[in-house]
């Protein structure tokens, strides 16, 4: 399975290491602090979500999330999205079932 998963920093190092134990996982791990400081890297994590199985986001308000978010919508449509976030109005970018 191919996951591509935006956090910040502080969560990206918990969740590598959670996902040595699970080989079948191709985890793409992105910081949010690498892409607000850089638009190509933000750029390529948005192609890498483009040919996920599934998309993992902490989503927070750094102003780079507000170009992801029309492309985010359109990716729900075709893939499992699920969006955790300290604001419960940013969990509607979720698509997964919760089943």
């Amino acid at each position: 399975m191919r996951l591509v998963c935006v956090m910040w920093s502080s969560q990206i190092a918990t969740l590598n290491q959670a996902l040595r134990r699970l080989p079948w996982v191709r985890a793409s791990l992105y910081s949010t602090r690498a892409l607000e400081s850089d638009p190509a890297k933000a750029a390529e994590a948005l192609e890498r979500m483009g040919q996920a199985d599934m998309v993992l986001l902490y989503r927070s308000t750094e102003p780079f999330w507000e170009n992801l978010d029309s492309a985010l919508r359109e990716l729900a449509r075709s893939r499992p999205v699920i969006c955790l976030s300290h604001d419960p109005s940013f969990w509607a970018l979720s698509s997964a079932a919760p089943a």
